[in-house]
Protein backbone atom coordinates (compact mmCIF):
# COMPACT_ATOMS: atom_id res chain seq x y z
CA UNK A 1 0.00 0.00 0.00
CA UNK A 2 2.86 2.84 0.85
CA UNK A 3 4.16 1.68 -2.87
CA UNK A 4 1.14 3.32 -4.14
CA UNK A 5 0.81 6.84 -4.02
CA UNK A 6 -3.23 7.21 -4.46
CA UNK A 7 -3.28 5.53 -1.29
CA UNK A 8 -0.07 7.49 0.37
CA UNK A 9 -2.27 9.58 2.79
CA UNK A 10 -4.23 6.88 3.85
CA UNK A 11 -1.10 4.60 4.11
CA UNK A 12 0.11 7.56 6.51
CA UNK A 13 -2.77 7.46 8.53
CA UNK A 14 -2.70 4.12 9.24
CA UNK A 15 1.03 4.44 10.15
CA UNK A 16 -0.26 7.39 12.82
CA UNK A 17 -2.70 5.20 14.58
CA UNK A 18 -0.40 2.25 14.97
CA UNK A 19 -3.07 0.39 12.42
CA UNK A 20 -0.29 -0.57 10.08
CA UNK A 21 0.95 -3.76 11.75
CA UNK A 22 -2.86 -4.70 12.66
CA UNK A 23 -3.89 -4.44 8.80
CA UNK A 24 -0.98 -6.44 7.98
CA UNK A 25 -1.14 -9.25 10.10
CA UNK A 26 -4.37 -9.21 9.82
CA UNK A 27 -6.22 -11.73 7.46
CA UNK A 28 -9.72 -12.19 5.36
CA UNK A 29 -10.48 -8.08 5.42
CA UNK A 30 -11.94 -5.36 3.27
CA UNK A 31 -10.58 -1.93 2.96
CA UNK A 32 -12.32 0.89 1.76
CA UNK A 33 -9.44 3.60 1.25
CA UNK A 34 -9.90 6.68 0.27
CA UNK A 35 -7.58 7.98 -2.20
CA UNK A 36 -5.33 10.98 -2.12
CA UNK A 37 -7.58 13.25 -3.61
CA UNK A 38 -10.30 12.08 -1.66
CA UNK A 39 -8.02 14.00 1.53
CA UNK A 40 -7.50 17.16 -0.19
CA UNK A 41 -11.53 17.38 -0.94
CA UNK A 42 -12.04 16.68 3.21
CA UNK A 43 -10.08 19.87 3.53
CA UNK A 44 -8.19 21.14 6.75
CA UNK A 45 -10.00 18.40 8.29
CA UNK A 46 -7.50 16.32 7.26
CA UNK A 47 -4.69 18.45 8.65
CA UNK A 48 -6.52 18.51 11.93
CA UNK A 49 -6.86 14.32 11.70
CA UNK A 50 -2.89 14.20 10.62
CA UNK A 51 -2.32 16.82 13.86
CA UNK A 52 0.42 15.01 16.61
CA UNK A 53 -2.45 15.30 18.85
CA UNK A 54 -4.02 12.73 21.36
CA UNK A 55 -7.71 13.62 20.38
CA UNK A 56 -6.84 13.96 16.72
CA UNK A 57 -5.02 10.59 16.64
CA UNK A 58 -7.71 9.37 18.37
CA UNK A 59 -10.48 10.76 15.51
CA UNK A 60 -7.68 9.70 12.63
CA UNK A 61 -8.37 6.17 13.69
CA UNK A 62 -12.08 6.08 14.25
CA UNK A 63 -11.85 6.75 10.50
CA UNK A 64 -9.26 4.81 9.56
CA UNK A 65 -11.24 1.70 11.00
CA UNK A 66 -14.19 3.05 9.64
CA UNK A 67 -13.07 1.86 6.40
CA UNK A 68 -12.11 -1.85 7.32
CA UNK A 69 -14.68 -4.85 7.44
CA UNK A 70 -13.76 -7.97 8.27
CA UNK A 71 -14.48 -9.85 5.57
CA UNK A 72 -13.39 -10.17 2.06
CA UNK A 73 -16.17 -8.62 -0.32
CA UNK A 74 -15.48 -8.15 -3.88
CA UNK A 75 -17.28 -5.91 -6.30
CA UNK A 76 -19.29 -9.00 -7.81
CA UNK A 77 -20.75 -10.03 -4.67
CA UNK A 78 -22.21 -6.85 -3.98
CA UNK A 79 -26.02 -7.05 -4.66
CA UNK A 80 -27.75 -4.02 -6.40
CA UNK A 81 -29.45 -1.62 -4.15
CA UNK A 82 -28.30 -0.55 -0.65
CA UNK A 83 -26.15 -2.89 1.26
CA UNK A 84 -25.09 -2.31 5.30
CA UNK A 85 -21.63 -3.71 6.62
CA UNK A 86 -20.83 -3.75 10.10
CA UNK A 87 -17.12 -1.90 10.31
CA UNK A 88 -14.14 -2.81 12.73
CA UNK A 89 -14.84 1.03 14.20
CA UNK A 90 -18.48 -0.49 15.19
CA UNK A 91 -20.55 1.32 13.25
CA UNK A 92 -22.42 0.49 10.36
CA UNK A 93 -21.32 1.75 6.43
CA UNK A 94 -23.39 1.93 3.68
CA UNK A 95 -22.45 0.59 0.26
CA UNK A 96 -24.80 1.21 -2.78
CA UNK A 97 -24.47 -0.77 -6.13
CA UNK A 98 -26.41 1.46 -8.75
CA UNK A 99 -26.10 1.54 -12.79
CA UNK A 100 -22.96 -0.58 -12.85
CA UNK A 101 -21.41 2.36 -10.27
CA UNK A 102 -20.65 1.40 -6.44
CA UNK A 103 -20.63 4.05 -3.80
CA UNK A 104 -19.37 3.96 -0.26
CA UNK A 105 -20.56 6.17 2.91
CA UNK A 106 -23.47 8.37 2.36
CA UNK A 107 -23.77 12.00 2.01
CA UNK A 108 -24.17 12.49 5.72
CA UNK A 109 -23.48 16.58 5.93
CA UNK A 110 -26.09 18.64 3.87
CA UNK A 111 -24.46 21.01 0.93
CA UNK A 112 -20.96 19.12 1.54
CA UNK A 113 -18.67 17.44 -0.53
CA UNK A 114 -18.96 14.56 1.29
CA UNK A 115 -21.18 12.79 -0.34
CA UNK A 116 -21.16 9.14 -0.80
CA UNK A 117 -17.82 8.02 -2.45
CA UNK A 118 -17.48 5.92 -5.75
CA UNK A 119 -15.17 2.96 -5.94
CA UNK A 120 -12.32 4.11 -8.60
CA UNK A 121 -10.02 1.22 -8.07
CA UNK A 122 -11.67 -2.21 -8.01
CA UNK A 123 -10.41 -5.79 -6.14
CA UNK A 124 -6.79 -4.72 -5.04
CA UNK A 125 -5.64 -8.04 -3.46
CA UNK A 126 -3.66 -7.52 -0.54
CA UNK A 127 -1.94 -10.78 1.97
CA UNK A 128 -4.26 -9.25 4.12
CA UNK A 129 -7.41 -9.37 2.11
CA UNK A 130 -8.62 -6.70 -0.78
CA UNK A 131 -8.60 -2.86 -1.36
CA UNK A 132 -11.04 -0.82 -2.76
CA UNK A 133 -10.03 3.11 -3.94
CA UNK A 134 -12.63 5.28 -2.76
CA UNK A 135 -12.96 8.62 -3.68
CA UNK A 136 -14.14 10.16 -0.55
CA UNK A 137 -13.36 9.78 2.92
CA UNK A 138 -16.49 8.36 4.79
CA UNK A 139 -16.63 9.79 8.44
CA UNK A 140 -18.32 7.87 11.08
CA UNK A 141 -21.48 8.65 12.56
CA UNK A 142 -19.80 8.33 16.10
CA UNK A 143 -17.40 11.22 15.31
CA UNK A 144 -17.04 14.60 15.96
CA UNK A 145 -15.30 17.43 14.97
CA UNK A 146 -16.28 20.66 15.96
CA UNK A 147 -15.42 24.14 14.41
CA UNK A 148 -12.67 24.61 17.10
CA UNK A 149 -11.17 20.98 15.91
CA UNK A 150 -11.03 22.50 12.16
CA UNK A 151 -9.54 25.50 13.11
CA UNK A 152 -6.90 23.84 15.04
CA UNK A 153 -6.13 21.80 11.61
CA UNK A 154 -6.42 25.54 9.22
CA UNK A 155 -3.02 27.01 10.41
CA UNK A 156 -5.49 29.76 11.83
CA UNK A 157 -3.23 29.48 15.44
CA UNK A 158 -3.61 33.92 15.55
CA UNK A 159 -7.47 33.28 15.11
CA UNK A 160 -8.14 30.55 17.47
CA UNK A 161 -6.20 33.08 19.82
CA UNK A 162 -8.60 36.08 18.81
CA UNK A 163 -11.60 33.55 19.67
CA UNK A 164 -10.33 32.79 23.23
CA UNK A 165 -9.69 36.32 23.94
CA UNK A 166 -13.09 37.61 22.38
CA UNK A 167 -14.81 34.85 25.17
CA UNK A 168 -17.22 33.42 22.25
CA UNK A 169 -15.41 30.26 21.67
CA UNK A 170 -18.92 28.74 23.09
CA UNK A 171 -20.19 28.64 19.28
CA UNK A 172 -17.17 26.41 18.31
CA UNK A 173 -18.74 23.61 20.05
CA UNK A 174 -22.06 24.85 19.64
CA UNK A 175 -24.59 21.98 18.10
CA UNK A 176 -27.27 24.07 17.94
CA UNK A 177 -27.16 26.85 15.60
CA UNK A 178 -25.48 26.46 12.28
CA UNK A 179 -21.84 29.28 11.91
CA UNK A 180 -20.06 30.17 8.63
CA UNK A 181 -16.66 31.48 10.05
CA UNK A 182 -14.13 32.90 7.87
CA UNK A 183 -10.83 32.28 9.41
CA UNK A 184 -7.48 34.37 8.17
CA UNK A 185 -3.89 32.33 8.10
CA UNK A 186 -1.55 33.29 10.83
CA UNK A 187 0.23 34.92 8.01
CA UNK A 188 -2.82 37.27 7.27
CA UNK A 189 -2.71 38.84 10.94
CA UNK A 190 1.26 39.27 10.24
CA UNK A 191 0.18 41.54 7.40
CA UNK A 192 -2.19 43.15 8.54
CA UNK A 193 -0.12 44.54 11.75
CA UNK A 194 -2.58 44.43 14.10
CA UNK A 195 -0.22 43.39 17.43
CA UNK A 196 -1.10 46.52 19.55
CA UNK A 197 -4.66 46.82 18.56
CA UNK A 198 -5.05 42.89 19.56
CA UNK A 199 -4.54 44.23 23.11
CA UNK A 200 -7.62 45.74 22.99
CA UNK A 201 -10.71 43.11 24.10
CA UNK A 202 -13.51 45.04 22.39
CA UNK A 203 -11.39 45.45 19.04
CA UNK A 204 -10.58 41.41 19.31
CA UNK A 205 -14.32 40.64 19.94
CA UNK A 206 -15.84 43.19 16.91
CA UNK A 207 -12.88 41.59 14.72
CA UNK A 208 -13.81 38.15 15.62
CA UNK A 209 -17.50 38.69 15.26
CA UNK A 210 -17.07 40.43 11.95
CA UNK A 211 -15.71 37.15 10.57
CA UNK A 212 -18.73 35.03 11.77
CA UNK A 213 -22.33 34.48 10.05
CA UNK A 214 -24.16 33.28 12.17
CA UNK A 215 -27.26 30.60 11.30
CA UNK A 216 -26.07 29.63 8.09
CA UNK A 217 -23.28 27.45 6.60
CA UNK A 218 -22.84 29.32 3.60
CA UNK A 219 -22.20 27.66 0.27
CA UNK A 220 -19.95 29.59 -2.06
CA UNK A 221 -21.63 28.58 -5.39
CA UNK A 222 -25.22 28.89 -4.17
CA UNK A 223 -24.68 31.90 -2.02
CA UNK A 224 -22.63 33.92 -4.00
CA UNK A 225 -23.17 37.69 -4.54
CA UNK A 226 -25.49 37.88 -1.54
CA UNK A 227 -24.79 39.66 1.62
CA UNK A 228 -24.58 38.23 4.79
CA UNK A 229 -24.94 39.72 8.01
CA UNK A 230 -22.21 38.97 9.93
CA UNK A 231 -22.15 38.69 13.82
CA UNK A 232 -21.19 41.41 14.73
CA UNK A 233 -24.29 43.66 13.68
CA UNK A 234 -26.75 43.71 10.70
CA UNK A 235 -24.63 46.79 9.13
CA UNK A 236 -21.45 44.81 8.91
CA UNK A 237 -22.58 42.55 5.95
CA UNK A 238 -19.85 39.92 3.90
CA UNK A 239 -20.29 39.40 0.60
CA UNK A 240 -18.74 36.41 -1.35
CA UNK A 241 -18.05 36.27 -5.33
CA UNK A 242 -16.27 34.32 -8.07
CA UNK A 243 -13.09 35.99 -8.15
CA UNK A 244 -12.48 35.37 -11.95
CA UNK A 245 -15.90 34.06 -13.26
CA UNK A 246 -15.00 29.95 -13.34
CA UNK A 247 -16.24 28.86 -10.02
CA UNK A 248 -12.42 28.23 -9.13
CA UNK A 249 -11.39 30.96 -7.14
CA UNK A 250 -13.83 32.31 -4.47
CA UNK A 251 -12.82 35.94 -2.31
CA UNK A 252 -14.97 37.57 0.43
CA UNK A 253 -15.16 41.25 1.36
CA UNK A 254 -16.82 43.45 3.80
CA UNK A 255 -19.68 45.19 1.92
CA UNK A 256 -19.18 49.22 1.71
CA UNK A 257 -15.03 49.01 3.23
CA UNK A 258 -13.15 51.56 1.02
CA UNK A 259 -11.11 48.78 -0.35
CA UNK A 260 -12.86 46.58 -2.39
CA UNK A 261 -10.14 44.01 -2.58
CA UNK A 262 -11.55 40.76 -1.49
CA UNK A 263 -9.94 38.46 0.83
CA UNK A 264 -9.28 34.99 -0.94
CA UNK A 265 -10.69 31.82 -0.03
CA UNK A 266 -7.27 29.31 0.07
CA UNK A 267 -8.81 26.41 2.59
CA UNK A 268 -12.37 24.79 3.66
CA UNK A 269 -13.37 22.51 6.52
CA UNK A 270 -16.36 21.43 7.67
CA UNK A 271 -17.83 21.07 11.10
CA UNK A 272 -18.75 17.08 11.82
CA UNK A 273 -21.80 16.60 14.34
CA UNK A 274 -21.84 13.29 16.10
CA UNK A 275 -25.08 11.21 16.09
CA UNK A 276 -26.27 11.19 20.02
CA UNK A 277 -24.86 8.09 22.19
CA UNK A 278 -28.37 8.53 23.78
CA UNK A 279 -31.60 9.17 22.22
CA UNK A 280 -32.94 9.78 25.08
CA UNK A 281 -30.71 12.86 26.18
CA UNK A 282 -33.06 15.87 24.93
CA UNK A 283 -33.87 17.47 21.88
CA UNK A 284 -31.86 16.80 18.94
CA UNK A 285 -31.21 17.79 15.34
CA UNK A 286 -32.58 15.61 12.64
CA UNK A 287 -33.21 15.89 9.10
CA UNK A 288 -35.57 18.51 7.97
CA UNK A 289 -39.22 17.32 8.69
CA UNK A 290 -38.03 14.30 11.57
CA UNK A 291 -38.29 14.92 14.76
CA UNK A 292 -36.76 13.58 18.11
CA UNK A 293 -39.92 10.95 18.19
CA UNK A 294 -40.06 10.06 14.76
CA UNK A 295 -36.36 8.91 14.83
CA UNK A 296 -36.61 6.98 18.12
CA UNK A 297 -39.86 4.70 16.95
CA UNK A 298 -37.55 4.23 13.73
CA UNK A 299 -34.65 2.95 15.74
CA UNK A 300 -36.93 0.84 17.72
CA UNK A 301 -38.98 -0.53 15.05
CA UNK A 302 -35.53 -2.33 13.11
CA UNK A 303 -34.77 0.38 10.94
CA UNK A 304 -31.29 0.86 10.44
CA UNK A 305 -29.67 4.07 11.68
CA UNK A 306 -27.53 4.64 8.66
CA UNK A 307 -30.91 4.61 6.23
CA UNK A 308 -31.87 7.67 8.16
CA UNK A 309 -30.11 11.18 7.15
CA UNK A 310 -27.99 12.37 9.79
CA UNK A 311 -28.24 15.65 11.68
CA UNK A 312 -27.28 19.06 9.24
CA UNK A 313 -23.86 20.35 9.52
CA UNK A 314 -23.41 22.63 12.48
CA UNK A 315 -20.62 24.92 10.80
CA UNK A 316 -17.85 25.78 8.17
CA UNK A 317 -14.79 27.41 8.07
CA UNK A 318 -13.48 29.51 5.31
CA UNK A 319 -9.69 29.76 5.20
CA UNK A 320 -9.25 33.96 4.20
CA UNK A 321 -6.05 34.86 3.35
CA UNK A 322 -6.14 38.53 4.92
CA UNK A 323 -8.05 39.82 8.05
CA UNK A 324 -11.28 41.88 6.94
CA UNK A 325 -11.80 45.11 8.85
CA UNK A 326 -14.37 47.50 8.38
CA UNK A 327 -12.80 50.61 8.03
CA UNK A 328 -9.95 49.65 5.31
CA UNK A 329 -9.61 45.98 4.90
CA UNK A 330 -6.25 46.81 2.98
CA UNK A 331 -3.70 47.18 5.03
CA UNK A 332 -1.58 47.98 1.36
CA UNK A 333 -4.51 50.10 0.43
CA UNK A 334 -3.91 51.90 3.41
CA UNK A 335 -0.21 52.56 3.03
CA UNK A 336 -0.40 53.67 -0.10
CA UNK A 337 -3.01 56.04 0.59
CA UNK A 338 -0.63 57.86 3.33
CA UNK A 339 2.35 57.47 0.89
CA UNK A 340 -0.05 59.14 -1.65
CA UNK A 341 -0.75 62.25 1.20
CA UNK A 342 2.96 62.55 1.72
CA UNK A 343 3.36 62.56 -1.68
CA UNK A 344 1.13 65.50 -2.11
CA UNK A 345 2.56 67.43 0.68
CA UNK A 346 5.58 67.24 -0.66
CA UNK A 347 4.66 68.49 -3.92
CA UNK A 348 2.22 71.39 -2.03
CA UNK A 349 5.38 72.12 -0.32
CA UNK A 350 7.49 72.23 -3.44
CA UNK A 351 4.55 74.45 -4.87
CA UNK A 352 4.72 77.02 -2.47
CA UNK A 353 8.15 77.08 -2.87
CA UNK A 354 8.03 78.12 -6.09
CA UNK A 355 5.37 80.54 -5.91
CA UNK A 356 7.16 82.21 -2.95
CA UNK A 357 10.51 82.40 -5.07
CA UNK A 358 8.93 83.17 -7.77
CA UNK A 359 6.88 86.64 -5.65
CA UNK A 360 10.53 86.98 -4.44
CA UNK A 361 11.86 87.06 -7.48
CA UNK A 362 9.40 89.79 -8.91
CA UNK A 363 9.91 92.18 -5.79
CA UNK A 364 13.98 91.77 -5.85
CA UNK A 365 13.68 92.87 -9.41
CA UNK A 366 11.46 96.05 -8.82
CA UNK A 367 13.54 96.95 -5.47
CA UNK A 368 16.29 96.75 -8.12
CA UNK A 369 14.80 99.02 -10.99
CA UNK A 370 13.68 101.61 -8.13
CA UNK A 371 17.48 101.97 -7.08
CA UNK A 372 18.72 101.71 -10.83
CA UNK A 373 16.17 104.69 -11.32
CA UNK A 374 17.37 106.62 -8.48
CA UNK A 375 20.83 106.28 -9.44
CA UNK A 376 20.51 107.52 -12.86
CA UNK A 377 18.75 110.13 -11.52
CA UNK A 378 21.26 111.33 -9.15
CA UNK A 379 23.97 110.66 -12.29
CA UNK A 380 21.70 112.83 -14.70
CA UNK A 381 21.42 115.56 -11.76
CA UNK A 382 25.12 115.63 -10.88
CA UNK A 383 25.74 116.02 -14.65
CA UNK A 384 23.80 119.17 -14.76
CA UNK A 385 25.09 120.87 -12.35
CA UNK A 386 28.83 119.95 -12.49
CA UNK A 387 29.84 121.58 -15.99
CA UNK A 388 28.28 124.67 -14.63
CA UNK A 389 30.25 124.95 -12.11
CA UNK A 390 32.89 124.66 -13.76
CA UNK A 391 32.27 127.26 -16.84
CA UNK A 392 31.08 129.62 -13.84
CA UNK A 393 34.38 129.54 -11.53
CA UNK A 394 36.22 131.63 -14.64
CA UNK A 395 33.68 134.15 -14.11
CA UNK A 396 33.26 134.82 -10.54
CA UNK A 397 37.12 135.31 -11.03
CA UNK A 398 36.62 138.98 -9.84
CA UNK A 399 38.80 138.56 -7.26
CA UNK A 400 42.48 138.92 -7.38
CA UNK A 401 44.28 135.31 -7.47
CA UNK A 402 47.70 135.86 -5.93
CA UNK A 403 50.19 134.23 -7.03
CA UNK A 404 53.82 133.97 -6.15
CA UNK A 405 55.28 136.61 -8.51
CA UNK A 406 52.77 138.58 -7.48
CA UNK A 407 53.30 138.59 -3.89
CA UNK A 408 57.08 139.56 -4.55
CA UNK A 409 56.24 142.52 -6.78
CA UNK A 410 53.78 143.76 -3.82
CA UNK A 411 57.24 143.30 -1.19
CA UNK A 412 59.43 145.12 -3.83
CA UNK A 413 56.94 147.83 -3.73
CA UNK A 414 56.76 148.81 0.12
CA UNK A 415 60.28 148.50 0.22
CA UNK A 416 60.86 151.01 -2.17
CA UNK A 417 58.02 153.04 -0.43
CA UNK A 418 59.39 153.01 2.82
CA UNK A 419 62.85 154.27 1.94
Amino acid sequence: MKKDLSLSVFAQALSNTGLSRRLSDARSVTVFAPSAEAWVDLGVVTNYLMLNDSVAINALESVARYTIVEDVIYTPDIKSGRTVLKTSEGSELVVEKTSGAIYVGEGRLERSLQVGGKITVKDTLVDSGVIHTVSSVALPPTLSITLFNVLQGAGTESFLQAFQTSNITQILTNWEQDYTIFAPTDEAFKKAELEGALNDKDFVARLVRLHVVPGKVLNLEEDMGNDEASMLNTDARLSVRDIHGDGKAFGVRVKGARSRKEAKIVGLGRAHPAWPSNWNDGPQRFAAGMTQQNAMEGNQNGIILSDISAPRPSGVIYVIDRVLLVGDPDPLSAAWFWIGVILLGLLGTLFLCGVTGLLLHGLIKEIRQLEGYQAVAADEEAGANGPRIQEDAPASGDATVVTGATQANANETGANTEA
